[in-house]
């Protein structure tokens, strides 16, 4: 959002009047402008249908999925929603909604709201609600909440807990001093509950406090601008809640990590497993080497210089070859995880930000550090470098990945089978996607990645993705797949029940 509240979609709008686009597409437009993400109960679930009531307008939507999100009646959902497009029936979510579990989860909000809004009457109520849910108290109020709240992942959904204004039900809020949340909740996961310990121990022996200006020290030689953490970044305030957590030494001259590891007594042993994971972990900086869609990353630590693989299913769908991640990952047995804070860099930029990190490092290595203290001290120059980057924007390397560009035109008079429409696109836009160079086949196009054995192995996962994705759209029946196969001389596996 900028200065005057203009969001991508209104200058969108603004480019699209100017240049006379059609007014379909500027009606769909404006459509995303008006809308913000509510807070809604699940009444009722069938299928690939689910039935929503919005907790202040008390407005019933009937909401068609296309990926398996959980929402069992008496659940909230925290979701943008666009009404139904010429021909259809249902609303859609526009992005994956978050999810707040349990049988009473509404009660927390319906508190929440009552606090912020005040006893008003229903019309002004309702506006003060769509206002605070589409711009919030401040421009990162939202974001804030999210990693505060932050609670898990459960099948293909972000599970949240928590009310913005009490701190005390965020299991990540710095402001958390640890009592008692007696909403009900579904069964804090360990490593929540583990982190909830360390905020404490940070805050109670000065880490956080060391923490914050660490940071300011490393923005401050980075030449940027002087600003309270509520202004930073989203990433970097969860590193800096790592380092907190994980790195920083106190008054005690320990980290929290290594406080709590001394002193395990009366600690669940899910929460055992989980300090000994963090333990076994550090921070680094890692490329992006190889990526297999829903399962993991193949990274190279770019300061250690070795390879690893990380399970991390959700990642894999937003990192290409080449990119940066710069986060504290933990080791469990013989798996790698990411702890949860993780910054990435586009690999137009990572030549850039390597050389600079590895610089810091050099410096701090003269020292006399051991490689682990190292790399927790690195943790606030990274951000701050990566901070830079953004902001100074240079020029990217030249980019060789091809994109098919194709115009189509919608009928201006008559009945339009929108169903139909959907269907041609998606089966041309399959059909392109074959030859444009893909990030996770080391930049080679399907069509010629299917050449070797894991090519085609690689292919044919992404393939019955993008299928079972599509079939739980109502359009996907009017697509046929097995061409795709054929023209790749590949062996349709035929429909399957997905």
């Amino acid at each position: 959002m900028g200065l005057r509240r203009e969001t991508l979609a209104t200058i969108a709008i603004d480019v699209a009047r100017n240049y006379g686009v059609d007014a379909q597409l500027l009606k769909a437009w404006e459509t995303i402008a008006a809308s913000y993400a509510g807070i809604y109960r699940v009444t009722a679930r069938s299928g690939d249908l689910v039935s929503l009531c919005e907790l202040i307008t008390d407005e019933s939507r009937q909401v068609e999925l296309i990926d398996d999100i959980p929402g069992a009646p008496g659940d909230v959902w925290w979701a943008r929603l666009l009404p139904p497009m010429p021909g259809e029936a249902h609303w859609t979510a526009i992005a994956t909604p978050y999810v707040f579990r349990g049988p009473a989860a509404d009660r927390p909000w319906l508190d929440y709201f009552a606090r912020q809004l005040g006893d008003t009457a229903v019309a002004k109520r309702i506006e003060a609600y769509r206002r605070l849910m589409k711009h919030g108290a401040k421009p990162t109020a939202w974001l804030d909440f999210i990693v505060d709240a932050y609670a898990g992942v459960l099948r293909h959904a972000v599970v949240l807990t928590g009310v913005p204004d009490r701190p005390e039900t965020l299991p990540h809020s710095l402001d958390n001093e640890g009592e008692d949340n007696d909403a009900p909740h579904e069964p804090v996961p360990a490593l929540v509950r583990v982190r909830h310990r360390l905020t404490s121990l940070a805050r109670e022996d000065g880490a956080a406090q060391r923490s914050v200006a660490e940071f300011g020290d490393a923005r401050a030689r980075c030449g940027l601008a002087d600003a309270g953490v509520e202004d930073w970044g989203p990433y970097e305030q969860m590193l800096l809640a790592a380092l907190t957590m994980y790195g920083a030494p106190g008054h005690s001259g320990s980290s929290a990590l290594q406080r709590l590891a001394g002193d395990l007594d009366g600690i669940a042993d899910d929460e055992r497993a989980a300090v000994a994971a963090l333990q076994a972990g550090w921070f680094s900086l890692f490329e992006v080497v190889r990526v297999k869609i829903d399962v993991g990353l193949e990274l190279r630590d770019v300061l250690r210089r070795k390879r690893l693989w990380v399970s991390e299913r959700s990642g894999s769908r937003h990192v290409a070859l080449g990119d940066l991640v710069a986060s504290w990952i933990m080791r469990e047995q013989d798996e790698v995880f990411f702890e949860g804070s993780v910054a990435q860099v586009p690999r137009m930029w990572a030549s850039r930000v390597i050389a600079q990190t590895r610089d810091v490092n050099g410096q701090l290595r003269r020292r006399g550090w051991k490689w682990k203290r190292r790399h927790d001290a690195l943790a606030p120059h990274v951000s701050a470098i990566i901070a830079r980057t953004y902001r100074d924007r240079p020029p990217p390397a030249p980019d060789t990945i091809k994109v098919t560009s194709t115009t189509y035109a919608v009928p201006a008079d008559g009945p339009v089978d929108m169903q139909a429409v959907k269907a041609q696109l998606l089966t041309e836009h399959l059909h392109a996607w074959l030859d444009n160079p893909i990030p996770a086949l080391n930049n080679k196009t399907p069509r010629r990645a299917v050449r070797s054995s894991r090519g085609r192995d690689d292919v044919s996962a992404m393939l019955l993705e993008q299928e079972r994705i599509l079939r739980r759209g109502s359009h996907a029946d009017r697509i046929d797949f097995a061409p795709l196969w054929s023209s790749l001389g590949l062996d349709y596996p035929g429909p399957t029940v997905w």
